[in-house]
Order: C-alpha cells, then sequence, then structure tokens
C-alpha cells in the first residue's frame, strides 16, 4: 500500500468522538449472570460522573463506609432502553431499589438508575442486537456491592478502574 492510499483511507474514514465522561463512580453487580452477556462491556451502574478525582475518592468513600461490606437488591425492567449522547449509543436496563433492602433508598442512589450492557459508536443498535438482549437477558433482580472508580474517557475497552 502506498502512503497515498493511506492518507486518503484516513480521510475516508468517519471520525469517531470518544466520550469523556471523567472519573465516575460505579457499583459493580455481585451476580456472575450480569458479567457473561456482552463480555465487551462491564455491567455497572452509574452513581455520578464527569467528577474531578478527588471528588470521585470521596464519594466513593462515603458509599464504601455506607454500605459496610453488605449488597444493594436491585430490581432490572424488562425493557432495554437505548440512550444516545452524541453518537455514542448505549443499550441499558433500568435499575430500581428493590423492597427487598433492609436500608432505606440512599441519598446517592442515582435518579435515573440504569445498567448498560452494550455500547456502540456512530452505528446505532441493530435489530440482531436488540433481539439478542430480549432472548439473553433473563434475569429481573440482580446485587450490587462493588464501589469503584472509573476513569471514562476515550474507548470504552480504555476506560480504567482506579485503585484508590
Amino acid at each position: 500500500m502506498s502512503l497515498e492510499n493511506t492518507k486518503k483511507n484516513n480521510i475516508d474514514k468517519p471520525e469517531i468522538i470518544y466520550p469523556n465522561y471523567k472519573y465516575c463512580v460505579w457499583l459493580l453487580p455481585e451476580n456472575s449472570f450480569w458479567y457473561h452477556i456482552n463480555r465487551a462491556v462491564t455491567p455497572h451502574m452509574t452513581i455520578k460522573k464527569n467528577l474531578m478525582l478527588s471528588d470521585a475518592i470521596n464519594l466513593h468513600s462515603s458509599i464504601q463506609n455506607e454500605m459496610n461490606h453488605t449488597t444493594v437488591n436491585v430490581t432490572v425492567d424488562d425493557n432495554f432502553l437505548i440512550t444516545n449522547d452524541d453518537e455514542f449509543t448505549s443499550l441499558e436496563y433500568k435499575l430500581y431499589y428493590s423492597e427487598n433492602n433492609v436500608k432505606s433508598k440512599p441519598e446517592w442512589w442515582p435518579d435515573t438508575a440504569s445498567m448498560p450492557v452494550l455500547y456502540k459508536y456512530k452505528d446505532g443498535v441493530n435489530e440482531s442486537e436488540k433481539e439478542y438482549m430480549n432472548k439473553y437477558v433473563t434475569k429481573n433482580t440482580a446485587r450490587f456491592g462493588t464501589p469503584c472508580i472509573i476513569l471514562c474517557k476515550g474507548h470504552h475497552r480504555e476506560w480504567k478502574f482506579i485503585k484508590i
């Protein structure tokens, strides 16, 4: 391949703009089921995004202290929803704080709690992906118990877990 072809191919490719959600605090599901749906996406509930590192550490510590090694039971909506943020598409399931929890819903619980299971860039979710999710997402409950901090910048496969 000549250099000219390389330049031409780079020009013809549509530019993909990856999101930058800065530091995010997630809660991870304890059920292994959710990790097998799509191994390219870490299932999680975003508690808060677009944080400075110091704010993420403070929120993480607060949640960790409040949870004190317990889990949160959630009900997973039967139907998925598709969100789009500047050509970053997510197929996700709404999460509801379960009545089976001993404690009342915590203050940090997000208004729009959901768990993503598929991410796409530029292209939307196609019909076969929707059919797959309808077929394989068969659980309507989950337990969340591990808070973590993630640097969500660039392609989702490059997002980094931050050790504190």
